[in-house]
């Protein structure tokens, strides 16, 4: 038997086999989705988002300050930190100094390729599936896919019950003028295409990690800050 015989064959055993029924954690229904976490639960939903990104290889670390979210990151000791020059971000890093602040009409990409580490803002996260919601003209593009590590800060009052919510929320804040890019992260990039063993940063980061911090404790997002937004 040939190579491409045995290939042939493992796909025919393969459909032989029943497949496991979709992860669903509710049942979409003609007046939208019946989540089993009500959206007034603040508790609740970051207990869904931790477990779902978790169980995805990504990390949630919830803080009660800002000081809290930049002693993490002074800890974490990056070498290099790529970060949109915006003011939800400043207090977080303020006084860290190896950030390289990416302003909207950066002339020059010089040394991104090296950066250890981007640090995006986030419109939004999905408790059901554990998605992060990255826009380019909040965040840049380059900032979350580019460097191997991505993390997100977020507040309290960012977290949605599900996926649907999300969404809405997107067409909320842009109406039919959306960014150039939007991305929708659950987890740190991966893959298993070969002998179907699990790789990190296959295509992108292969570390994710969302800083969670009290709701209005940072300055709002500059929705559509730059047509040309960096990266």
């Amino acid at each position: 038997m040939t190579a491409r015989d045995r290939i042939f064959e493992r796909i025919r055993q393969s459909l032989k086999r029943e497949s496991p029924e979709p992860h669903w954690l509710h049942e979409p229904t003609a007046t939208g989705p019946e989540f089993n976490i009500p959206p007034n639960e603040p508790a609740a939903m970051l207990e869904a988002f931790t477990n779902e990104l978790q169980s995805l290889f990504g990390e949630v670390h919830a803080f009660d300050s800002v000081n809290g979210a930049r002693e993490w990151i002074i800890k974490e000791a990056f070498p290099s930190i790529l970060a949109p020059d915006c003011a939800r971000l400043k207090p977080v890093l303020d006084g860290i100094q190896n950030v390289q602040w990416i302003g909207k009409d950066s002339p020059s990409r010089a040394g991104w390729e090296h950066a250890a580490c981007g640090i995006t803002p986030t419109l939004g996260l999905a408790a059901e599936s554990g998605t992060v919601v990255v826009a380019a003209d909040v965040s840049g593009r380059a900032m979350s896919v580019l460097p191997p590590v991505h993390v997100v800060v977020a507040t309290m009052d960012q977290l949605l019950p599900d996926f649907e919510s999300a969404v809405k929320m997107v067409r909320g804040r842009y109406g039919g003028k959306l960014p150039s890019t939007l991305s929708f992260i659950t987890g740190p990039s991966r893959t298993a295409d070969i002998e179907k063993i699990l790789v990190l940063g296959a295509h992108g980061p292969k570390r994710l990690a969302v800083l969670i911090l009290p709701a209005d404790s940072l300055p709002p997002i500059e929705i559509g800050r730059s047509a040309s937004p960096p990266g």
